[in-house]
Order: structure tokens, then C-alpha cells, then sequence
């Protein structure tokens, strides 16, 4: 089953982005620098020949159980993509539900790539949704709902910022998973210098919950 539209992430990106020109919005160097990280990830990741339906926006909230039944509401952003953008928008709130759905949606232990792949979606979602929560702090929705939109913009920034690097961080994830299998008396994880971003992967909850799960001693 296909839909009639693809979901397009770059163009809906252009898009969003565009919509933030009215007020004469200057995205500033960290989103550029960040966003121009991502592209140069879209000719691995972004590949037309994995597109299928999707829900566009299958996060948590939108999962309703109604006795033994359960739906899956709120089809706004529906289409054609990639299956990980799905997977990925399953961890909005709390990104280990995307990492725990992942291998269940494979059937197997996902590899070093496929974490990539679903750090890659996250990394654009995070771009994404912070020019929409920008647009709703210019129009005036954080003071007619009550929510601090340019607060929740800077932390999809940060979302990304993390997410940036994503093949280090999925590596050690991916590394630490792996060699709990291999019955070593033991692991050493170690960090020397280098720059904040260079280290901050190792502060990331999903390194943090495979070192705490490991049945081999660290």
C-alpha cells in the first residue's frame, strides 16, 4: 500500500523553514551547523527505494487502547517514507521506546547501520520540529496556550545537537550490545581528551542504559 504523496523530508524542511521568513527569522550558525551535519548524512541514509507507508507522526500520544482494541490516531503528516522515520517518532518523549522497538520491528539485533539509520530520522525530526516550534512562539501560541514554544525550540536543538554525531553514539551502543555476548571477564570504556562534543556521547542516556543492562562487568 502506498500513499499518493511522499512525505519528502527535505523539501518539508524547506517548507517549515520558509514559513519562518515572515517574520524575518535568522536561524543562526548552531542550527546551520547542525542541519548541514544532516545533509551530509541524506545520500546514505535518505533512499527512495525503502519508501512505504507511514503514519508520519506515530509517537506515543497518538497510540489510543480502547479495551482490546488499539488505534493510532492523527494521520496529518501521512505518507511515503522510510519505515525508521516511524520507528524513530516512536521515541519523541523518551528515545529508548524507539530503541527498544527497533530490533522488535527487525527481528533481530539491529546492526552498527541500522542504529544509524534511526539516529539519522531522530536527528532530522529534531530539526523539524524545533522551526515548528519557532513558528508557534512567532504567532503567538505560547501566550494563548500556555506553553513556552521557544523553550521547547531549543530543546529539539539540543535533541539535535546530541543526535549530530550519530555514528559515534550509535557505535557504542551498538559496541557495548555486542561484546556482552562475546563472555569477556570484562569491559573498559574509556574517554580521553578532546572537545565537549567529542565526549558528550558517552552522557547519553541510551550508552548509560546498555552499560547498566550489560551482564558483563564494566
Amino acid at each position: 500500500m502506498k500513499a499518493v504523496n511522499d512525505y519528502d523530508p527535505l523539501s518539508r524542511l524547506s517548507l517549515y523553514e520558509s514559513y519562518l521568513q515572515e517574520f524575518s527569522h535568522d536561524h543562526g550558525m548552531r542550527y546551520k551547523k547542525l542541519k548541514d551535519q544532516w545533509l551530509q548524512l541524506v545520500p546514505k541514509y535518505m533512499d527512495s527505494s525503502r519508501l512505504v507507508l507511514c503514519h508520519g507522526d506515530s509517537q506515543i500520544s497518538n497510540f489510543v487502547v480502547s479495551g482490546e482494541k488499539l488505534y493510532l490516531m492523527d494521520w496529518e503528516f501521512t505518507g511515503n517514507n522510510d519505515p525508521f522515520y516511524d520507528i524513530a517518532c516512536f521515541g519523541n518523549n523518551d528515545f529508548n521506546h524507539a530503541l527498544a522497538l527497533l530490533p522488535v520491528y527487525l527481528g533481530h539485533e539491529p546492526s552498527l547501520e541500522e542504529y544509524n539509520r534511526l539516529y539519522f530520522f531522530r536527528a532530522y525530526q529534531a530539526l523539524q520540529w524545533h522551526n515548528v516550534a519557532l513558528y508557534k512562539e512567532y504567532i503567538g501560541l505560547s501566550v494563548d496556550l500556555g506553553v513556552d514554544f521557544k523553550f521547547v525550540a531549543n530543546l529539539y536543538l539540543d535533541k539535535a545537537e546530541l543526535i549530530s554525531i550519530v555514528t559515534n553514539e550509535a557505535k557504542r551502543f551498538s559496541n557495548i550490545k555486542k561484546a556482552d555476548k562475546e563472555n569477556y571477564d570484562a569491559m573498559v570504556i574509556a574517554r580521553g581528551g578532546g572537545s565537549l562534543e567529542d565526549l558528550w556521547t558517552f552522557n547519553t542516556i541510551e550508552v548509560a542504559n546498555a552499560i547498566f543492562e550489560a551482564k558483563t562487568p564494566i
